[in-house]
């Protein structure tokens, strides 16, 4: 997808300290809703090709059983279509992953326009491997999108742990509900800053040995 503008993004900085402790992951406890019920849109919204409903970012950072740092990285999309091109767009979904990266969790449904729910069979996933020598790629068709309905997936990838990283929280289509949240071991300090009008991060430590930097 070509970005044309970019509104809003994070940059990220770690420095380390202290000794590492092995923690459970909280991503774990992340779901999206189990009843899902199409969202309303005034006037305006319908205009548009498409618009995120919901759109959350995971970036976890956790120490395993051998003390070694691991980032997962969950991903949660929900987006409305309101025609022909929005459908080709969404109806296909691309996961992409690199040397070294693995792929923990994928799945994926549509809410059609009449409030049905379909949720994509995992046997119908596949695997695109070394594209062009460019990485490989998840992909799978999402059933039953048509004008009015909402496709949404979610999905978590495991990857070596990088000291600094950027996010872009919106892109060509507008997004709503956009939440971002950096889970780190206390003993892990980050430098967050954010740009074209997006609010700084909350520093939230009420999780017993873990930060979280939220927006």
């Amino acid at each position: 997808m070509k970005i044309k503008n970019l509104p809003s993004l994070l940059v990220l900085f770690i420095s380390f300290s202290v000794s590492a402790q092995t923690q459970t992951a909280e991503y774990l406890n992340y779901e999206w809703n189990k009843n899902p019920q199409l969202q309303k849109l005034n006037a305006e919204e319908l205009k548009l090709n498409s618009i995120g409903i919901k759109y959350k970012i995971i970036r976890e950072y956790i120490y395993n059983k051998n003390g070694d740092l691991e980032l997962y990285i969950t991903k949660h999309q929900c987006v409305h279509v309101n025609n022909d091109d929005a459908i080709e767009s969404f109806n296909k979904v691309y996961i992409p992953y690199t040397i070294g990266e693995t792929i923990v969790s994928v799945k994926a449904r549509t809410i059609t326009a009449d409030g049905k729910v379909k949720e994509v069979n995992q046997s119908s996933m596949k695997e695109l491997e070394n594209v062009e020598d460019k990485g490989s790629y998840k992909i799978f068709a999402l059933e039953g999108v048509d004008k009015g309905s909402e496709v949404e997936f979610m999905f978590t990838i495991k990857l070596k742990p990088n000291i600094y990283g950027v996010e872009y929280l919106q892109d060509e289509y507008p997004k709503k509900n956009v939440e971002l949240d950096i889970i780190s071991p206390s003993n892990l300090a980050f430098k967050t800053k954010c740009y074209n009008g997006l609010p700084q991060a909350i520093i939230d430590t009420s999780l017993s040995g873990k930060t979280i930097y939220a927006l």
